[in-house]
């Protein structure tokens, strides 16, 4: 609203909340596909699954988004739910976005429930698992056939030692002055 994209770009609401059903389906395949993909936790859901949750996420999200936006229009006394085609109430408006958020969300969940039930790379997978390969200092746990998924939700530099805290840190830096000052 700050530079007036909703009235000098017709479609732009269209594609804020399209994109917003696609970027919702991507989070909602990657909360479930970690889980999936994950070793240490004992969760094995099919993909036809994981496509329906994602395609729930996204149109949840973008249904709570609608109701903040009236939320705030009542409240507050925003204009957030704009006129359109006629209709001055924002209720074409409203639709609209669900809509187009709905389609964003059953691409994606289309898109990679098809992913998931090929069991083939995607290209992003195979450049994360370049990058690790080439990084082996930083993910030393990920060499071989290690699960992407389980490399990244272990995190970079778990191989070291955690740092010492505590008395014993404290007891060595008291040790170091006294040995110091004589």
């Amino acid at each position: 609203e700050i530079h007036s994209y909703y009235v000098r770009i017709w479609w732009w609401d269209i594609a804020l909340h399209t994109s917003s059903g696609l970027l919702m389906g991507i989070l909602g395949f990657l909360l479930v596909y970690v889980l999936n993909e994950n070793e240490r936790v004992d969760i094995h859901m099919r993909p036809h699954f994981a496509a329906l949750f994602a395609f729930l996420f996204a149109v949840t999200v973008g249904t709570l988004w609608e109701i903040f936006e009236f939320a705030m229009d009542q409240i507050v006394g925003t204009n957030m739910q704009k006129p359109m085609l006629g209709d001055p109430s924002g209720l074409t408006d409203t639709m609209w976005d669900m809509i187009v958020n709905t389609l964003g969300a059953l691409a994606i969940s289309t898109l990679g429930g098809w992913y998931m039930k090929r069991r083939a790379h995607s290209f992003i997978e195979v450049w994360i698992r370049k990058f690790i390969e080439n990084a082996p200092p930083v993910f030393p746990h990920c060499s071989g056939g290690t699960a992407l998924a389980t490399c990244l939700a272990a995190g970079p530099y778990t191989h070291l030692p955690a740092p010492e805290t505590g008395p014993t840190l404290l007891s060595r830096s008291l040790s170091l002055q006294t040995k110091n000052e004589r």
